[in-house]
């Protein structure tokens, strides 16, 4: 009898150790939203996709929801025909809420006439490049154009808040024209 249950606690021990549950990518449908992609939307996140595998970084999966935002967020940036991180906390808090997420950047550009064009001038940009490349897992994208045919372009991008990895950044943190929010105080150097 001993031995049956001594078998049984190892059993059950080792069980326990080696059972894990795979890491589960939100698929493009996380949150039950539709939101139909134009031509450049899938291109610019082609094209940042492409920029960070050069560099060595993962992918991005694209994430209607958080397109949904950045799509909002651009429509009414060329209804004003104004370029502003104006508004960016309420994106964040959105998308840390519904996608349950830790960390969320956001960068824009507007007057580009195509998407490789717009990573070439993020890349150029010292503090769009970091928010570019940094250890996010998610991407949305918003492109608009307003009525004198200026194109805006809206990234966020998110990190998923069920990895452990660094330190982020409480509140918002505006520095040099890019904006983003996390869960614990740090200073800009320790958001990448």
């Amino acid at each position: 009898m001993k031995t049956k249950v001594k078998f049984f606690i190892v059993l059950v021990t080792v069980m326990l150790l080696f059972h894990c549950a795979p890491f589960e990518v939100p698929s493009n449908e996380y949150v039950d939203i539709n939101y139909e992609y134009s031509y450049g939307e899938l291109e610019l996140v082609d094209e940042i996709n492409s920029y960070r595998n050069s560099l060595g970084r993962d992918e991005l999966v694209l994430i209607n929801y958080i397109s949904s935002v950045a799509g909002a967020a651009a429509t009414d940036m060329a209804s004003l025909r104004v370029l502003t991180h104006n508004g960016a906390t309420s994106r964040f808090d959105v998308v840390i809420a519904e996608m349950n997420v830790e960390a969320v950047g956001e960068i824009l550009a507007y007057g580009y006439t195509d998407e490789v064009s717009v990573v070439k001038g993020w890349d150029a940009s010292p503090i769009h490049k970091k928010v570019m490349v940094a250890n996010y897992d998610y991407i949305g994208v918003g492109i608009r154009v307003d009525d004198t045919d200026r194109k805006y372009y809206v990234a966020i991008f998110a990190r998923d808040s069920r990895k452990n990895i660094g330190v982020w950044c409480n509140g918002n943190t505006t520095v040099f024209g890019a904006v983003v929010q996390g869960s614990s105080p740090c200073t800009p150097t320790n958001i990448w």
